[in-house]
């Protein structure tokens, strides 16, 4: 009976990293099964695995993300659980081997391989460094992006539709999607490991029209978390975008907005091409209570050709400066906000999550 421990006989599973060593002899290679260009920009995770593991996991969606030039963006479960296009990171039960330290699922269906399982008892219990934890985490998103070991053919696993990434050379011992490497430490993307992430999801030419608001995530040293584009609306504010008004050459464009890659409006129609609008936030977003509104995107296109478009990665709103105000003076005192209000991470924007976000960043407990 084939088993989905066994990368020879099921291309939809990789067993990553074991304990052996290697001695690569082939360079980057991909999986037939890529993530659509629609997804790949809007990669969904949630981390469900024992707590040692968190800040492993932010920094290796972090790494992936900030690869200049391609589109791959990570963006963390804030509310609900996804449908579609998302990662959940998971204790792997004891299903694992000893020496397998995670296994991860390759793309289906043009969405982003959906799970990663991590071995916590991995080699009899051994102590794995943060280092290389996130060496691990690093290496098992590669296979949910769709890439191969780089040493599959030393690893004797099946061809199975490896296709070699073009621009890569024929040897990389230092690409981070070496099989055989779990006690490998991170230090780091290998040239062609970057250039064979720019080579299956680039860029297009319309991928850089919007200028703002589009951030790829990234991990923030001071507050442990990882960041990316939110909007902090105060009063009446709008919500802004920007574009570059030369890159195409259109007199007019409109501008929609999505939530959960669903369209919510209509929020701008034939709008001069001037490189700025800014909208008021339709009363029908879906929110789960408070004051934050997750994974909106935006979208421009050509008035004239509906075919020239562009749409942001996910972003976030926060509304209500108040609100922010008044429970910084209830936690911290009244002069509290102002240093403060660049310093939270948008994701503490709820009372509950501030109040966690305070206790980490200032060893205090909050009642």
């Amino acid at each position: 009976m084939k088993s989905f421990l066994d990368p020879i006989e099921n291309s939809n599973v990789a067993i990553s990293s074991q304990l052996k060593a290697s001695t690569p002899k082939k360079a980057q290679t991909r999986t037939p099964n890529l993530i659509f260009s629609s997804n790949s920009g809007v990669i969904l995770y949630k981390i469900d695995v024992d707590y040692t593991w968190n800040s492993a996991i932010q920094k290796e969606v972090s790494n992936w993300s900030q690869i200049s030039n391609t589109t791959v963006n990570f963006f963390p479960v804030m509310d609900g659980t996804p449908t579609d296009n998302w990662i959940i990171f998971v204790n792997d039960g004891g299903i694992l081997p000893n020496n397998v330290i995670a296994a991860a699922e390759f793309p289906s269906n043009g969405e982003v391989g959906f799970r990663v399982r991590i071995n916590l008892d991995f080699n009899n219990s051994q102590q794995v460094s943060e280092s290389g934890k996130v060496y691990n985490m690093v290496h098992e998103i590669g296979h949910c992006l769709g890439f191969r070991h780089t040493n599959w053919q030393q690893m004797n696993e099946n061809q199975d539709g490896a296709t070699l990434i073009p621009g890569t050379p024929q040897q990389d011992g230092l690409s981070v999607m070496n099989g055989g490497t779990a006690l490998n430490g991170w230090n780091g993307f290998s040239q062609y490991d970057i250039l064979a992430a720019q080579t299956i999801y680039p860029y297009s030419s319309l991928d850089k029209w919007i200028t703002y608001p589009e951030q790829k995530l990234y991990y923030n040293i001071s507050s442990n978390t990882v960041s990316y584009a939110h909007i902090a609306l105060y009063n009446n504010d709008k919500v802004g975008v920007s574009w570059n008004p030369n890159l195409v050459n259109t007199a007019a464009i409109n501008v929609y907005l999505y939530q959960n890659k669903k369209l919510v409006s209509m929020v701008g129609n034939n709008i001069p091409n001037s490189g700025t609008y800014s909208f008021d936030l339709p009363n029908n977003l879906y929110t789960s209570g408070g004051h934050n509104f997750y994974n909106l995107q935006i979208k421009i296109e050509s008035a004239s050709n509906q075919n020239l478009s562009d749409m942001t990665s996910f972003f976030s709103v926060m509304v209500d400066q108040i609100f922010l105000e008044a429970i910084s003076e209830k936690y911290l005192g009244s002069q509290a906000f102002q240093p403060l209000k660049d310093l939270i991470p948008f994701q503490y924007f709820t009372e509950k999550h501030f109040e966690k976000f305070l206790s980490l960043r200032f060893d205090r407990t909050f009642k």
